[in-house]
């Protein structure tokens, strides 16, 4: 059966090596963030050191993303995507990851706050906001990777595909929704302050990483289908 994740999963096993690039580099940025911010007493609370890790952890992990992510597109979609190499990935892609990640990352701390403050009514509403972030973050940043470059006045055209294939799209979605949940069962039954829990941490990262990889495909196709599919026709090779 030719569906669209069937197609993304075999993109995965078809380029190994972009894929375990990503997952093992995003794993050493989650380690790095984890060891300073965690297992040193009292450091992780102090605002201004606080503000630094986030701003570390969303620039690693956008750079991962500017380069792996061009990396396993240019292989997936092959001749008809090209990149020129991890510089010409960096200059393209970090920035429209930093803006992405830097948004989660800042709605992720607004929430904690307001949940150590014990005021559940706009704990619970930033919750529902960063669960949406979450789960539309990576479609976005794929999209606007496939377009080429981040272009403000470029930008409907550049989300066209999600919104033309739909349907798939909620695919991708819904991929994104079960990684969210799964991040949300870990959170409740680990709490990373000491080192096995870490380690756990990091052995748990792995199936999230590549759910990860799994959006990315998905998403990727479908920008590949509406550059091949004529204007007016919508039909899509995948089953539902």
């Amino acid at each position: 059966m030719n569906t669209l994740l069937s197609e993304s999963l075999a993109d995965v096993r078809r380029h190994a090596v972009p894929v375990c690039c990503y997952v093992a580099a995003s794993l050493a940025v989650a380690a790095v963030y984890r060891g300073v911010v965690y297992l040193p007493d009292g450091l992780a609370w102090e605002p201004l050191a606080r503000l630094a890790f986030a701003l570390y952890l969303a620039c690693a992990s956008s750079l991962v993303q500017a380069v792996c992510f061009a990396a396993l597109g240019a292989a997936i979609a092959r001749p008809m995507w090209k990149w020129r190499g991890p510089r010409d990935g960096l200059v393209r892609f970090f920035m429209p990851w930093l803006i992405i990640n830097l948004f989660l990352v800042m709605l992720a701390d607004i929430h904690r706050h307001f949940f150590l403050l014990e005021q559940e009514d706009l704990a619970s509403l930033l919750e529902l906001a960063l669960m949406v972030v979450h789960v539309a973050a990576l479609p976005l940043g794929t999209a606007i990777m496939y377009w080429g470059a981040l272009s403000w006045p470029d930008l409907p055209a550049t989300l066209a595909p999600l919104t033309r294939f739909f349907r798939l799209t909620l695919q991708s979605l819904g991929v994104g929704l079960f990684q969210y949940v799964l991040l949300g069962v870990r959170a409740s039954f680990l709490e990373p302050d000491r080192v096995w829990t870490l380690a756990l941490y990091a052995v748990t990262d792995i199936p999230i990483l590549m759910l990860d990889v799994i959006i990315f495909a998905q998403v990727w196709r479908i920008c590949m289908l509406n550059s091949t599919t004529p204007p007016n026709a919508d039909d899509s090779p995948f089953d539902f």
